[in-house]
């Protein structure tokens, strides 16, 4: 079977989106388009911004939802997200997957010893089987909302790339390694989401790549931390800080922007 950091290119994207017929029935030839166009754009092409529209169209229910204070979760359900995962794997989260397996600063082996993964918000699954791959002797599994076409497509993939699925990551006691790829800045209250898996999972390490700022479907204007809302500027610092007081330590990379975050167990 071809390694999963492989797939990437567009009979990869083909056999992904034939992946997610079978789950839920799609537009696989004209969704096949769409993702194309959105990768080019969000690698800087800015003439093919125009094909994007379906993405503007989720955004703009989404934050229309925020602010009557009722986030429209339905927008993860929309056959267009299918195209944003496939994007956010090619574009960063693969990425910051091959980042593991460099050799110049070893940083896998800054890990060791990894017995037991979780990919929290594991999408369609690719980034879980790439931890596979890369942690062939780890116990690996994802977590995904049951109910929905992200969970099943995962379901599906975990069967054949040697992965589970499971609601959340707590019935695992102890996990070694967390991986977390756009993740948290769908959560509103971030912190303490963050602070339970801590406490409940124990990690001895954490991947961690955020991006509070920025705007998407999916993502908060404010967070709420404690008794009181936070900018989505501001909700970063407090939620490094947490990392802190528990006791991690943020690991050099050499990586650019220190994307992702490695957060290692003191």
């Amino acid at each position: 079977m071809k390694s999963v950091l492989k797939c990437f290119d567009k009979n990869a994207l083909r056999e992904y989106l034939e992946i997610c017929n079978t789950v839920s029935p799609i537009d696989v030839d004209n969704l096949f388009e769409i993702t194309v166009e959105a990768i080019t754009y969000y690698r800087g092409d800015k003439k093919t911004r125009g094909t994007l529209e379906y993405s503007a169209v989720m955004e703009q229910k989404w934050y229309d939802s925020l602010s009557i204070g009722e986030p429209d979760y339905s927008v993860y359900d929309d056959e267009h997200y299918v195209c944003d995962l496939w994007a956010g794997w090619v574009i960063y989260s693969r990425q910051y997957l091959l980042s593991l397996t460099k050799d110049d600063n070893r940083r896998a082996d800054q890990l060791s010893p990894i017995k037991s993964i979780c990919d929290l918000g594991c999408g369609f699954g690719y980034t879980t089987a790439a931890l596979k791959e890369i942690f062939p002797d780890a116990t690996v599994f994802g977590t995904n909302l049951p109910g929905t076409a992200q969970y099943d497509i995962a379901t599906l993939i975990g069967s054949r790339r040697e992965f589970n699925v499971h609601p959340d990551a707590y019935w695992a006691g102890h996990i070694d390694l967390i991986f977390a790829s756009e993740y948290f800045e769908h959560i509103q209250e971030p912190v303490e989401h963050l602070m339970e898996v801590l406490i409940k999972c124990t990690p001895n390490a954490l991947i961690i790549a955020n991006s509070f700022g920025a705007r998407s479907a999916g993502h908060f204007n404010e967070y709420k931390h404690g008794n009181r809302f936070v900018s989505n500027k501001s909700i970063g610092r407090l939620f490094n800080s947490a990392l802190r007081l528990h006791g991690y330590e943020m690991t050099k990379t050499g990586l650019w922007n220190n994307r992702p975050a490695y957060w290692i167990k003191k």
